[in-house]
């Protein structure tokens, strides 16, 4: 793969750079899970680990990550945030987080859906880079190229596009550049995802001002769709110490941002569910410093409920059913 990856450097078809949200410089929220939510410390424990690589201002070596990504970054990528150049020889850091498979969007809390609708992932990876302790942003000419082989058992070619992390009220969403403003540079047009090659190797660059994380997403638009209610029943859940979630079983998708509603539980409708799909309904909730998981299976059918049974596990036993799923 490697020898593949720096062919495709030469002959200019690799491009990609990954963004991620920067409060200072974007209109974003995508850093890490909400400190007051009770399963914060769990999902930073237990989430998509940390990477760093460090380069010089001058030197950018190619990189390896953690999955056997393969990780470029071309001269001159990055600059101070006031737009002021790097300082020779500046040691720069990247820190890389790279989410592939269903149970790691749960533990990292990196649901999959975009304005409602659910997205199948070929991958969410997360990028910061710093001089010190200065954030950097990108210059107009800065990319970071990375190639990646979408592992997903279903559909492979099917519409990929990339999008950017966004925190909301109801939970964490996706968006393409086009619906924000924060793409500069040449543009949005210049943000691709092509497929080569019998691995199914992605291959795609994106132009920003800043960093942070990024998605390389397919719609699941297959009709009819329905919304779909997953029920948390019991005492003391509320939004702050309970995640629930909808795991595709055919699919790369995990769903989770949608509309909370209380009764003698909670309850989240989740929109746009394509009828017949084989779900799971997962349900995380923490409480009195105890985990409770609840887990129950379904095909989707017409405004599905779904309730599952909730029962008292250990840390260790939920993240083995989550990576189970």
């Amino acid at each position: 793969m490697k020898t593949q990856f720096f062919a495709l450097l030469a002959t200019g078809l690799l491009l990609f750079s990954g963004c991620k949200k920067d409060a200072d410089l974007l209109q974003i929220d995508c850093e890490e899970p909400a400190a007051q939510h009770a399963l914060a410390n769990f999902w930073a424990r237990n989430g998509a680990p940390v990477q760093k690589f460090t380069f010089t201002s001058s030197t950018y070596p190619p990189q390896t990550t953690a999955k056997g990504n393969q990780l470029y970054v071309g001269s001159t990528s990055f600059a101070y945030t006031d737009g002021s150049a790097l300082s020779a020889n500046a040691t720069i850091e990247l820190e890389f987080r790279e989410i592939e498979t269903k149970a790691e969007m749960i533990l990292s809390n990196m649901p999959t859906s975009s304005n409602g609708m659910p997205l199948e992932s070929g991958g969410e990876y997360y990028f910061k880079v710093t001089e010190g302790n200065k954030r950097l942003r990108m210059t107009p000419q800065g990319r970071i190229y990375m190639a990646t082989a979408y592992r997903s058992s279903s559909t492979r070619n099917s519409g990929m596009q990339l999008f950017f992390g966004q925190n909301t009220p109801n939970g964490f969403n996706w968006l393409l550049p086009s619906s924000q403003d924060v793409v500069s540079g040449v543009g949005p047009s210049q943000d691709t995802v092509t497929a080569t090659g019998t691995l199914f190797q992605y291959i795609f660059t994106l132009n920003n001002d800043s960093l942070g994380w990024v998605n390389c997403d397919a719609f699941i638009n297959a009709t009819p769709r329905t919304p779909v209610f997953i029920t948390a029943n019991g005492t003391n859940m509320t939004k702050d110490n309970t995640a629930m979630y909808l795991v595709f079983k055919r699919r790369n998708s995990v769903v989770s941002t949608g509309i909370l509603s209380f009764g003698s539980g909670l309850t989240l409708q989740l929109p746009n569910v394509p009828v017949g799909e084989e779900v799971d309904a997962v349900v995380l909730h923490k409480f009195n410093d105890k985990y409770y998981f609840g887990k129950q299976s379904a095909t989707v059918a017409a405004n599905q409920v779904i309730a599952p049974p909730i029962r008292e596990v250990t840390e260790a036993e939920l993240v083995a059913e989550i990576q189970q799923l």
